[in-house]
């Protein structure tokens, strides 16, 4: 991703600041996970959104104050001796490169961070502060300032010293301004995501005849990816065989497969740390059976239409309930169910959610659809009295001149399925 997307987000955000604001973004840190051993280190996505910096231990910080836009930025240079054990980290080079607008005086050390704040809050008369809510434990003696309950409020309360009090508010009432809306190049980003999703869900299909287990099958998603260079899920992926299909968050990937199990794949892996998300649903054997022809059937014209059906301006209910409209109709064509309103029975999930930098991404200022957001269409039905489960699930690009499946090279219909599985198409 070039500097000068990030160079322009940040212009979006210092444009949509009022007087007397303050945004204060940080990077995260890696998480303990037992022993002298961390979680790899995932950065927060609001803060690369705006800098473009993938290192842990790093705050931008930007405020208004009159007509001054002040920026600073906040990281530890390490020793020569600390990159022998864990490599480089960001050099001031590389931070005054990014952020060619800050003045080489506006670089911390991260330790200065609260003695910096407060003493900026306080002179400037800060009103408000912008946090990145996310869910990492705080620190006492080290606040972290992603931790909506950390301990920077108790550090900053009292640091106006008697001047105008300040309240915090989430960083996303600025970034859904923003993030929702999609640059090509992050459209760029997320195609090559779903590259990444795409070569291993083929890799399934051509060897799932062969997986007697769930994890076999995660094996093969797994070795794809990786052989292709990718390093990140974009969430923790779903292996569903027979009954655990119908489980909406099934994770446990690990049961037998069963002759004439259905396998529902719900994956997603990341590019630049843009997500992709994609859900297929495979007859172990290469081939389905009758009745789940005709429930898959039901739910691919589903996907189908609602990719037709998506409008600008039109509200993620509204497509929902024309979701549930279609899958209705088609179990009661088949004599499942009798009325529509047994339809809740069989399918409890919303059929699409914004995509981007998160799974499910940033909706914007209201609940509708709009041009340049990229969305998932995943209708399903999980009939658990015959262990049936299954989701169709693609990436839709929302555009003035029609709608974009970017998922398009990914196989969904019966009979490409059913080629591929028995080895009739490649």
């Amino acid at each position: 991703m070039e500097k000068e997307f990030f160079l322009n987000n940040r212009e979006k955000l210092k444009r949509d600041m009022a007087d007397r604001e303050m945004v204060i973004l940080a990077s995260g840190k890696e998480k303990y996970f037992s022993g002298d051993a961390s979680y790899k280190f995932r950065v927060s996505k609001n803060f690369y959104y705006y800098t473009g910096l993938n290192y842990d231990n790093v705050t931008y910080v930007v405020f208004k104050a009159g007509e001054e836009i002040i920026e600073k930025l906040f990281f530890d240079e390490i020793s020569p001796d600390k990159v022998k054990w864990i490599g480089s980290k960001l050099t001031k080079e590389e931070a005054m490169d990014m952020f060619p607008s800050i003045k080489e005086v506006n670089f911390f050390n991260t330790s200065q961070l609260v003695k910096q704040l407060k003493k900026d809050i306080s002179i400037h008369e800060i009103e408000k502060v912008y946090l990145d809510f996310l869910d990492n434990p705080s620190n006492i003696d080290k606040p972290d300032l992603t931790h909506k309950d950390n301990a920077l409020r108790s550090y900053l309360e009292h640091a106006t010293g008697g001047a105008k009090e300040f309240s915090f508010v989430s960083i996303n009432e600025l970034a859904k301004l923003h993030r929702p809306y999609k640059e090509d190049c992050e459209i760029e980003c997320i195609k090559k995501a779903i590259d990444y999703t795409s070569r291993a869900l083929t890799m399934v299909m051509k060897n799932i005849k062969s997986c007697k287990s769930e994890n076999e099958v995660e094996a093969y998603l797994d070795f794809s990816v990786r052989k292709d260079g990718c390093t990140f899920t974009s969430f923790d992926p779903i292996v569903a065989c027979g009954i655990n299909g119908t489980i909406l968050h099934y994770t446990d990937n690990n049961a037998k497969i069963e002759r004439d199990d259905l396998v529902l794949l719900d994956v997603g892996h990341e590019y630049e740390n843009y997500a992709s998300d994609i859900t297929r649903t495979l007859p172990s054997t290469g081939l389905y059976t009758p009745y789940q022809r005709k429930i898959y059937q039901i739910v691919l014209d589903t996907n189908k239409n609602i990719i037709n059906d998506i409008k600008i301006g039109m509200t993620f209910k509204e497509l929902n309930d024309l979701a549930k409209d279609y899958l209705s109709e088609g179990l009661i064509r088949e004599g499942i169910i009798k009325d529509k309103d047994e339809i809740s029975n069989y399918y409890w999930h919303n059929v699409s959610h914004p995509l981007g930098l998160d799974t499910h991404d940033l909706r914007g200022e209201t609940l509708t659809i709009e041009e340049g957001m990229v969305i998932t269409v995943e209708p399903g039905l999980y009939i658990a009295e015959t262990k049936t489960g299954i989701r169709i699930e693609d990436d839709v690009y929302v555009t003035k001149k029609g709608n974009i499946v970017l998922t398009d090279k990914v196989p969904k219909e019966i009979k490409d399925i059913e080629e591929i599985i028995t080895e009739k198409k490649y």
